[in-house]
Parts: structure tokens; sequence; C-alpha cells
């Protein structure tokens, strides 16, 4: 199935969705709910099980932490339903030397991925691809460091941001506009990560950075 495609006027009312009522000032609206996104995360093993038949070695795939946790227990979860064999494993992205301008990122590994990726055919898991500048520098350092087989990037959300991205997605949930969204283990300072859906902040919890009080 192909990648599916959020207009940028997708408005789902809050009315309709849980959330914890601290957040009430700071969420706006819902453009993705998460029962659209457990389909979609479907469809995407799906996708990976038809392009792996006959052709994968060994499929490892990688979390990105912490954002895509949430995505990567349900994309586990789907792929051994479709009964394709895989490992996994986390990692850290740290970026450092004005990331803004260079985009230089470190590794840090929960485990040994020299002996777990060499050979291996990988799927990085991200929650979200913006500029795609991490990833361009995540990439190369995978496979020059770890020695895979290959490597692919599998991506909950890519946001349309008006730049050619340089990257390349291999499977990706949802085409969605240039809009500041949280929830489904994407977070803002930390925060909104628990929510089920994919919400759109308000101005108001733009604001506040993540900020929460409590409302009487």
């Amino acid at each position: 199935m192909p990648i599916r495609f959020i207009n940028d006027d997708t408005i789902q009312k809050k009315d309709r969705f849980i959330y914890p009522e601290e957040y009430e000032h700071h969420l706006d609206y819902v453009i993705i709910s998460n029962e659209e996104i457990l389909s979609r995360t479907t469809e995407i093993a799906a996708e990976i099980k038809k392009k792996c038949l006959g052709s994968c070695r060994n499929l490892e795939l990688i979390c990105v932490l912490n954002g895509s946790c949430i995505f990567f227990h349900y994309l586990l979860t789907a792929l051994a339903r479709e009964r394709v064999r895989f490992g996994f494993d986390f990692i850290k992205v740290k970026s450092y030397e004005g990331v803004s301008t260079t985009g230089n990122v470190a590794i840090k590994e929960l485990s040994n991925l020299a002996e777990k990726l060499k050979g291996k055919d990988v799927i990085v898991v991200e929650d979200i691809v913006d500029t795609g500048t991490t990833l361009n520098n995540l990439l190369p350092k995978i496979e020059s460091d770890y020695g895979p087989r290959c490597v692919e990037v599998c991506t909950l959300l890519d946001k349309r941001i008006g730049e050619k991205k340089d990257v390349s997605i291999a499977y990706s949930g949802f085409s969605i506009p240039d809009k500041f969204v949280v929830g489904f283990g994407l977070d803002y300072n930390e925060t909104f990560r628990d929510l089920l859906d994919i919400w759109v902040l308000t101005k108001e919890g733009i604001e506040k950075q993540g900020l929460i009080a409590s409302y009487s």
C-alpha cells in the first residue's frame, strides 16, 4: 500500500479522543487517529514481508530512541503476525558540533551493534523525518562502522517541509503537513509522548514548550 497522504486541512475534533485533562489547552486537534496508525503499521509490516521474501538475510530492526519506541513496538508485533523472522535493537542518536549546520551525529549503543549488524539487512525505524539531516549522517555511519549488508529507513511520519529531502525512505506511514505534532511517542520537551493519537498543538501549547499546569 502507498504512503497515506494527510491533507493540510485535515482536522479530527478533539471531543472524539481521550487525553489527560492537563493537556486541554495545549492540544488543538488530531490529524491521525490511533486506529489509523495501527492499520497503517499492519500494512507496512506486510510491505516489509513482501520485499523480504527471497531477498532478506537475517533482518534486523533498529529503534531510534525515544520517539519511535511506541511505533516500533506495534511494528514488531505486526511483523510477528506476518511470520517474519527478525531481530531488533535500540540506539540513541546525539547531535553535536552545531547540528543545524553540520548535522554530525554520535551513536549511543545499548548493545554491541558491530556483532549484531554485520552482514544483516537493517531497517532503521524513526518516528518522523523532516529535513532528513540526521539520517543523512546516521546511515553512512551505520554502514561504515557496523558492516550491514544493506540499510533502509522506515518512518511513521514524513513531514512535508517544502525542502527536498536527500534521504531515501523505504517504508513510510503518513505524509503530513508542516505542523507541530506530538503523541504516539513524539514529544515536545519530553511531554505528550503518552497520547494515543497524533495531535497538532495549539499556539498556547507551543508557547508553553511542554510545561503543563493544572487548570481549575
